[in-house]
């Protein structure tokens, strides 16, 4: 147990200094967009149209920077194929471990965070390629960080989990941020009252040019059973987020409104069969955490998200997953009034609905 947590330590300095190299990559495809264009005085601006947009999906797909080659942006399409590479490289980097050690339990997982961020990396390397030639940006908004909001909410959590026997909560959400600090307190309550979950996340923000966030967040749940038991989950997490809108004046246009996101973590789930929990002497195990996903800020009053969410902790009912679910989110903005809804799938489902008011 201590060398995998060692490993998975080891990973997760890896995945940041991979965000990181990975942003940087975009930096220089960007530059390159740029100076491709400014090296051709009177040439017009790249515009959405057919064939470059055909070209992103076919063969675009495989290709990544397809469709940049074909609207006229050689550099930025070069290095755009440059981070796909990369990005296959990271995937390797789990693939082959895997296959050398037939799923060690003890290697696996400790590379899991490297093949996450190489295949969210190849899905986002494609994604800017067509959304950057699709003309997305005409109707964008600036993209808003939700950490750095402030709400009072509430709503109802409908649960399906296939290994769990609850099907309902009701969720009371507040959140106090400025723009470096958050500080989120949340309560669920079951429909049958049998489970009470409290949660408290607290996180800064530790990278702050403009074109980047870096949160450094610590996440704690407790939940409590009516049989007697309850658990305490407490996970350290990086959360990072690139805004290409912000990079240079060309994706200003061509990417605005559109944020990806990483979030890599680790942590410990507690198991308290008596009361008052010991954590000297309680069972516990190892949490690991890893998200990648876009935001796109449609209108200033639509958002729009989705994501792939690898966790190995505690959910509603107390159920240990170690797999991945997609979740999807639609949130409507009415002055200060806001109304989300959360689907997440992949093992059984949750579906979240949340209204309140922004200050």
């Amino acid at each position: 147990m201590a060398l995998t947590l060692r490993i998975l330590l080891l990973s997760l300095s890896l995945i940041l200094s991979g965000s990181l190299y990975a942003s940087g990559m975009a930096t220089k495809a960007i530059a390159g967009a740029d100076k491709s264009t400014e090296s051709q005085p009177g040439q017009p601006e790249m515009r959405p149209g057919i064939l470059p947009i055909a070209a992103s999906i076919v063969p675009g797909i495989a290709f990544h920077g397809s469709g940049h080659l074909v609207a006229g942006n050689y550099k930025a399409a070069r290095d755009l194929l440059i981070t796909e590479g990369a990005s296959i490289i990271l995937i390797l980097a789990v693939g082959v471990p895997a296959l050398m050690t037939g799923n060690s339990a003890v290697l696996v997982p400790a590379v899991y965070p490297l093949g996450f961020l190489g295949v969210g990396h190849f899905v986002s390397s494609w994604f800017a390629d067509f959304a950057g030639v699709a003309g997305l940006g005409l109707i964008t908004a600036p993209a808003v960080n939700p950490n750095q909001r402030t709400w009072l909410a509430a709503g109802y959590i409908k649960h399906d989990d296939t290994e769990s026997d609850m099907y309902g909560f009701y969720r009371f959400d507040g959140k106090f941020a400025t723009e470096n600090f958050f500080v989120r307190g949340l309560f669920d309550l079951e429909e049958k009252r049998t489970y009470q979950q409290f949660g408290l996340d607290t996180g800064y923000r530790v990278l702050r040019p403009k074109w980047a966030d870096l949160y450094a967040t610590l996440e704690s749940r407790h939940e409590m059973s009516y049989e007697g038991f309850s658990l305490t989950s407490v996970n350290a997490l990086a959360e990072f987020t690139l805004y290409p809108e912000n990079l240079t004046s060309y994706f200003s246009k061509s990417l605005r409104g559109i944020a990806f996101f990483t979030t890599a973590g680790t942590g410990r789930q507690y198991i308290h069969l008596r009361s008052p929990p010991n954590f000297k002497s309680d069972a516990y195990f190892a949490n690991l955490v890893l998200m990648h996903g876009m935001r796109v800020r449609v209108t200033r009053f639509t958002e729009l998200s989705s994501a792939f969410n690898f966790r190995k902790d505690n959910i509603l009912g107390g159920a240990s997953i170690l797999g991945g679910t997609f979740v999807h989110q639609a949130e409507i903005f009415i002055g200060k009034f806001f109304t989300r809804v959360t689907l997440e799938h992949g093992r059984g489902y949750r579906l979240f609905m949340l209204a309140g008011v922004n200050w």
